[in-house]
């Protein structure tokens, strides 16, 4: 060591020490403050209200269109999940419109499942279970 090298601390244990940002510097406004750029609001989620089962924001029932385009989005790649969520979510609604002295609606099976199906949320197992193919010509002990 040179008489102008100044001795060094030894590192502690774990690496170099961390640096903290600071987050508020003097003179230099926050996100909130600064001008032209207003807070982005996020739009509402269209969510059940329970025990209805009516859409929070439009009033239709529960999946309304709005709520169906957002989980066909949200649930894309994972077709099967939304019909599990979707399920459960039927099964909870017929509890809660039972349970506040409705009858069970018939359609609910139409209104939380099958539109996976005719909107394509399902298209890449339909397309390699192919039922209808399947009833018409039923696989052999051969080809399978």
């Amino acid at each position: 060591m040179t008489e102008t090298e100044q001795p060094q601390d030894p590192p502690e244990a774990g690496g170099p020490p961390k640096r903290r940002r600071q987050r508020a510097r003097a003179g230099r406004p926050g996100r909130a403050d600064r001008p032209g750029k207003p807070e982005t609001l996020r739009p509402p989620d269209h969510l059940n209200a329970r025990p209805s089962w009516d859409c929070l924001i439009c009033g239709d029932p529960w999946p309304c269109t709005v709520a169906r385009a957002k989980l066909l989005r949200e649930f894309q790649r994972f077709p099967s999940v939304l019909c599990i969520y979707l399920t459960a979510q039927m099964y909870d609604a017929l509890n809660d419109l039972v349970s506040i002295g409705h009858l069970a609606p018939a359609d609910l099976f139409e209104r939380f499942l099958a539109w996976t199906r005719k909107s394509g949320a399902n298209a890449d197992a339909t397309s390699i279970y192919d039922f209808d193919r399947l009833a018409k010509d039923p696989p052999t002990a051969a080809a399978a």
